[in-house]
C-alpha cells in the first residue's frame, strides 16, 4: 500500500474536478442568461430581425470530457387562412467554440412540414445543418433530416453534445434520445464557448442547461516523472 500512496502523492493532476452545473425553469436562469424570465422562469429570445441573437457561456474544457445537454424549442409566427395553417419558417441552434459572431461551429434546426396544407398527413421533422462559420463565412458540413418522433412543431427537443477527449457525438429527440452524428477529431482549447442562437423570426425557449465534465483518462494520473525516478522511489521502498 505504501507504494501507492507514493505514487499517487507523486502524480501532477491535470485537474481532479470537472464542473457540474444545472439550471432549469424551476431554478430559473437569473445570472446566467440576460434573456432569462422571471415568470415562466425559461430562457425566452424573441427575434423580429435578420441576423442571429447569439448568447454563449464559457466552460472549462482543457483535457477534459464533457457534456452538454440543453433541451428547447423554437416557434415562428403563425400564418393562418382556410388554404394554409402553418408557421413562418424560422430555425434555431446550438454554438461551440464560439470565438465572435463571426467565428464558431454548430448546428443550425429548421422545422419542417411535409406538407402545409393537410394536418393529417402531415409529417414534421427537424433539418439538421452542421456548418462553421469563420470570418463571417459560412461553411456547410453535412445537413440531414430526422423525425420529431411523436413531438411536433412546437415541441420541446433535447440536444445533446458528448465529447470524449477525441470525438464529439450529439444526440438529439423529443422524448428518446438518438444519435445523430459523430464529429471526429473535435478540438477544444483549455476553455470553450457553447450556446445557442435565435434566428430570424424565431421565438427561442429553454427551459434546461447542464454541462458535467471529469478529465480524460489519460490525463488523470499524468506525472512528471521520468521511468528511472519512478525506478527509484520503488527501490527505495520497503515495500515487498
Amino acid at each position: 500500500m505504501r507504494i501507492f500512496f507514493t505514487l499517487l502523492a507523486i502524480a501532477t493532476y491535470i485537474s481532479l474536478f470537472g464542473e457540474n452545473i444545472y439550471q432549469d425553469f424551476l431554478t430559473g436562469f437569473d445570472g446566467f442568461s440576460k434573456y432569462a424570465d422571471s415568470k415562466s422562469g425559461c430562457i425566452v429570445i424573441d427575434n423580429p430581425n435578420n441576423s442571429r441573437i447569439i448568447e454563449t457561456s464559457k466552460f472549462g474544457t482543457k483535457e477534459k470530457e464533457f457534456t452538454y445537454t440543453i433541451r428547447l424549442k423554437s416557434s415562428g409566427r403563425k400564418s393562418r387562412n382556410r388554404f394554409l395553417n402553418s408557421m413562418q419558417q424560422h430555425s434555431y441552434g446550438i454554438i461551440w467554440n464560439y470565438k465572435d459572431n463571426e467565428n464558431y461551429e454548430g448546428i443550425e434546426i429548421t422545422p419542417t412540414n411535409s406538407s402545409y396544407y393537410d394536418d393529417i398527413t402531415n409529417q414534421q421533422s427537424l433539418k439538421i445543418e452542421i456548418f462553421s462559420m469563420h470570418n463571417g463565412d459560412k461553411e456547410t458540413v453535412r445537413t440531414f433530416d430526422i423525425d420529431q418522433n411523436d413531438g411536433d412543431e412546437e415541441s420541446y427537443n433535447t440536444f445533446k453534445l458528448l465529447f470524449d477527449g477525441k470525438t464529439m457525438t450529439i444526440e438529439a429527440g423529443h422524448r428518446r434520445l438518438q444519435k445523430i452524428v459523430e464529429i471526429p477529431n473535435a478540438t477544444f482549447g483549455d476553455s470553450t464557448d457553447i450556446g445557442y442562437f435565435a434566428g430570424k423570426g424565431s421565438k427561442l425557449t429553454i427551459k434546461r442547461i447542464q454541462f458535467s465534465s471529469k478529465p480524460v483518462k489519460e490525463s488523470l494520473y499524468f506525472t512528471n516523472y521520468t521511468k528511472t525516478e519512478l525506478d527509484s522511489i520503488f527501490h527505495k521502498s520497503n515495500d515487498l
